[in-house]
């Protein structure tokens, strides 16, 4: 078995849209978010969106990826130790900033706060520390690389690795943190429309 150069990953989920209510309406538990989704878990490759999974958000508890319905999403696995981290966060951060509502869900989490107090600043929602690789990985990677497993079998073989997903919470596209940000917003813009 392949070890994992990256064990302990950040999962930087981002919502691209332009929101309507312009408040928090969107960070309010609603019923779905309160299921389970030990199918999904079980067998996430048979999953037919992102929507079907939870995540663990930094203060432990589980978070339904289901707020994000009719939205445009990046997921980015990174970490703070990695040397690109400040390049990558620069990459994404104007893109985000587009479409981004400014009114944004408050942790007192330190490393939150690290982000917030970063030269670029820090847009979007961060959860919990987790493996993207192997059989820890939650539900939702696996169901992102059976979708989109890139050049490495579904392995992914370094931090800042991003899935775009559809309004419909489908990855469409796997890229690295290479891409130049007028592709991605190209992308992001044809999904929005």
């Amino acid at each position: 078995m392949r070890s994992n150069p990256f064990p302990v990953q950040h999962v930087y989920f981002e919502r691209l849209d332009e929101f309507p209510d312009r408040g928090v309406s969107h960070y309010l538990k609603f019923g779905k978010e309160e299921r389970t989704c030990s199918t999904m878990q079980s067998a996430p490759e048979k999953a037919k969106s992102i929507f079907e999974f939870t995540v663990t958000d930094l203060n432990g508890n589980e978070t339904s990826l289901d707020r994000y319905q009719g939205s445009v999403c990046l997921i980015v696995n990174f970490s703070t130790k990695d040397a690109a981290f400040e390049k990558v966060l620069g990459l994404l951060t104007p893109l985000l900033r587009k479409y981004h509502n400014e009114t944004r869900k408050e942790t007192t989490d330190e490393i939150v706060k690290r982000f917030e107090c970063s030269s670029s600043g820090m847009i979007g929602e961060i959860f919990a520390e987790i493996e993207v690789n192997g059989s820890k990985a939650p539900g939702v990677y696996k169901y992102l690389k059976a979708k989109k497993p890139g050049n490495c079998g579904g392995f992914i073989n370094s931090n800042f690795t991003i899935f775009l997903t559809d309004r419909q919470g489908v990855p469409v596209e796997r890229l690295n943190a290479g891409i130049h940000p007028y592709t991605l917003e190209d992308m992001v813009e044809n999904l929005l429309r």
